[in-house]
């Protein structure tokens, strides 16, 4: 497979690799490849589930015994976080992509590997670009644990990728989506996610793909008093304006993904219908939508809100127990469906936007 092509973060311009350090030829910025990961952040960044000490050792131990090894001991205390690390299930939905051994994947906010591994098993080549080095490590060493020499490792910025365009095949934007316009606090919200996607759009090769795993802003888990991304309940249900009172009437709330957005409510997601406006208005010729059952970071089941034939067979198979709730709401969904229930229902989404090939733009 081709070699990737990077690009400087800076001006733009194309890179050299030196040996030590990719230099741009316009700006003449170097960017150091260390322990064999390219480099194109100025600083090192950290947050994420465990505090830094923590994450440290999960990867001092992974390389002294294993990276499965390393995660064990994370069960007792956060059996959710295990499950995120270790459950390679999180890229079933990849059988609906058409994955083989020609194509490339681009995994942004690629974390401890969960679907570069996976992936990596089925496709060409998955370059996984992550901001946190300690998580860059993980990976690696997860990778080559795993026999896999065709994972490629970044250091860089996910929402401004140091990357070439029309290089990828997949383009995996996993739990991604609605950070953007934390991570980018100049603009509107919806206007920095619109903008991340157009560059998506021009990371994807003719015909490539992107997919997104993402929550639904009016799913069951909003309405029962679950937690929005800002850290608080029912903000993703309120209307923009009322969500930006409450996040700033609470700003004091400790979490370390909502230390970044504390001033206003930026983690924007939507609705079956409001996804495949903003994937189309980025410039994606069709969009197709499903639900990752029972969410899409542990996918067990993969269906169509557009087909209601498996959608019935599902809710038959899955709420077969006796008692009289069960009863009644699969009754409710087998009965709402002809009106789109399932499609309003789903904790969260998996997306799939195709890129239209030229010949089918200029038609």
């Amino acid at each position: 497979m081709d070699t990737v092509q990077f690009q400087c973060p800076t001006c733009g311009g194309a890179v050299e690799n030196t040996g030590s350090a990719y230099r741009c030829a316009g700006c003449e910025k170097d960017y150091p490849i260390v322990d064999a990961v390219p480099c194109f952040l100025d600083r090192p960044i950290y947050w994420g589930e465990l505090d830094e000490d923590e994450m440290n050792e999960l990867v001092d131990n992974a390389a002294k015994t294993s990276w499965r090894e390393a995660v064990e001991y994370l069960y007792k205390p956060n059996p959710v976080l295990h499950q995120y690390i270790a459950d390679g299930g999180r890229a079933r939905w990849r059988l609906v992509m058409g994955v083989d051994e020609n194509t490339r994947v681009l995994d942004l906010g690629s974390g401890y590997g969960s679907l570069s591994i996976p992936m990596a098993k089925a496709a060409g080549q998955v370059v996984a670009v992550d901001s946190v080095p300690q998580r860059n490590r993980f990976l690696q060493i997860r990778a080559a644990q795993e026999g896999l020499d065709n994972v490629v490792v970044v250091n860089g910025d996910v929402v401004r990728p140091p990357l070439a365009p029309e290089q990828f095949d997949i383009v995996i934007l996993n739990g991604m989506l609605e950070w953007v316009a934390v991570a980018e606090t100049e603009g509107k919200p919806y206007d920095v996610q619109l903008k991340f996607l157009r560059n998506v759009h021009a990371l994807l090769r003719e015909g490539g793909s992107v997919y997104i795993g993402i929550e639904n802003r009016f799913g069951y888990w909003a309405w029962s008093g679950g937690k929005d991304h800002s850290g608080l309940k029912y903000t993703s249900i309120m209307p923009k304006f009322m969500a930006n009172w409450v996040v700033r009437a609470n700003a004091n709330r400790q979490s370390f993904r909502t230390d970044f957005s504390k001033d206003s409510y930026r983690t924007y997601i939507y609705s079956s219908y409001g996804y495949r406006k903003l994937l189309e208005k980025a410039g994606f010729g069709s969009v197709e939508v499903f639900t990752p059952y029972p969410t899409y970071n542990c996918v067990n089941c993969f269906l169509s809100i557009d087909d209601t034939t498996p959608y019935r067979y599902f809710v038959r198979s899955q709420f077969r127990a006796s008692s009289r709730k069960s009863k009644l709401l699969r009754c409710m969904l087998l009965a709402l469906m002809p009106i789109g229930i399932h499609k309003v229902w789903s904790n969260s989404y998996g997306i799939v936007g195709h890129k239209r090939s030229q010949k089918k733009a200029d038609a």
